[in-house]
Order: C-alpha cells, then structure tokens, then sequence
C-alpha cells in the first residue's frame, strides 16, 4: 500500500514515466494480440503548435505487452529467460550480470525491444546457432 506522497516521489524519480504510463493504458488497452499506438515524441509535439499531444511510452515491457499482445510477450520473456539461463550455463555467472542489467533497463527505457540496442537477441541466436552447427576441427 502506497501513499500518493510515495507514487509522486517515484513519478519525480522516474522523469514522470509512472504518469505516462497511466495515461497510455487510460486510452489503450491490453490486447491478445496487440495493437498500433501512435506515440509522439516531445520535439514533434512541439513542432506540432498544439495539435498533437506529447506521449512517450519508455518501458520496453508495456511497450511490449501493448503493441505486440500477451502473446508475444510471454513468448519473447520466456526466450529471455531461457537464452539468459543458457548464457549462465556457458559462460558462468559474470556473463549474466550485464543481461540482467539490460533487463532492469528495460523499465525505463525503450530499447530494450529494439533488435538493434538489444544484443541478447544475437547472443542467444549465436548459441543456437552454436548447437546446431558442427564445429570443424
């Protein structure tokens, strides 16, 4: 149980992220399947004179579970987890630190989804890649 004192602070803390997020999910809602949402950034908005109103949405895990559906987020934590336990079991436990540094990134920043900022998507495809190609000697 928060006070409303608590949920301002984290607001502040957050750069308003907690308000934005509240807002998104007051006009859009959780889809099986996920849906467009048109976001606009601070420079458009302002650029605009008005006519669009600023919304960001920098949390890659409601970013996910927004656009792309329950489904496709379940299947893209799973494989999160599953490629993190697999690094784990190759390289040891200091190759999971900067996974789960990028995992805890992904609540305030949207990157995180982004094949291009997230190098967990190479890294387990490697592995995959690793296991089922024969390695000449």
């Amino acid at each position: 149980h928060f006070s409303s004192n608590t949920i301002y602070k984290l607001n502040d803390l957050f750069s308003d992220r907690i308000t934005m997020a509240q807002t998104i999910l007051s006009q859009y809602q959780i889809e099986l399947w996920g849906q467009k949402i048109s976001l606009v950034s601070r420079d458009i908005s302002v650029m605009s004179y008005g006519r669009l109103q600023y919304l960001v949405l920098d949390n890659s895990y409601l970013t996910m579970i927004l656009m792309t559906g329950i489904v496709a987020t379940i299947l893209i934590i799973i494989l999160l987890f599953r490629g993190s336990f697999q690094v784990f079991y190759e390289f040891k436990s200091y190759a999971v630190l900067p996974i789960t540094f990028f995992m805890l990134l992904g609540v305030t920043e949207n990157n995180m989804i982004m094949i291009e900022y997230n190098f967990l998507f190479i890294v387990m495809g490697a592995l995959q890649l690793n296991k089922r190609l024969p390695i000449s000697q």
